[in-house]
């Protein structure tokens, strides 16, 4: 969800976010539209993009709001983001309900400057001269919400330490 954003997309490009499709031109679109050229991208992968990626990826928007472009993707998304996640986010103000697993794309990985890993192993992309970071983390969707608490109390964790790496400032 890219709602802390919508001050620097048109009133197009914020209806061309929300109408975010699985399919890879949607994608492609998607990166064109909202990659902002003079911000930081991170691109968070895992295997469902079902929970570890979903989560990282709303930590840092929530983190660092409107300084960095953010995707989460999975190399074989399927089903609903757990609602566990979901609950667990909204336990610390975190909206998720709009989002749902994606693919990554060619493009997506070609416009992040960082690529976070989280359990995808030999399925995620890998590209030359590209800066990667693999999370080896518990996955969230285990037995029960304290699983999905523990995994986003970590991977906040993580977002912090890897914000300032991109220059960024945690708020």
């Amino acid at each position: 969800m890219l709602s802390k954003y919508t001050d620097l997309l048109s009133v197009e490009d914020q209806r061309i976010v929300r109408r975010a499709s699985t399919n890879l031109a949607g994608e492609l679109v998607k990166v064109q539209r909202v990659r902002i050229p003079a911000l930081p991208a991170v691109v968070f992968l895992c295997a469902h993009n079902l929970g570890c990626s979903q989560i990282a990826a709303a930590w840092l928007r929530r983190l660092c709001p409107g300084v960095v472009s953010v995707w989460s993707a999975g190399t074989e998304p399927e089903g609903q983001i757990s609602e566990n996640v979901a609950a667990v986010l909204a336990e610390v103000g975190i909206d998720i309900a709009g989002e749902f697993p994606r693919p990554w794309t060619d493009e997506v990985i070609e416009a992040a400057d960082v690529i976070v890993t989280m359990g995808c192993g030999e399925a995620c992309p890998v590209v030359d001269g590209k800066r990667y970071e693999d999370w080896a983390l518990v996955h969230p969707l285990g037995p029960g919400i304290e699983s999905a608490r523990g995994a986003r109390n970590e991977i906040r964790a993580r977002v912090e330490q890897l914000a300032p790496s991109l220059g960024l400032v945690v708020s």
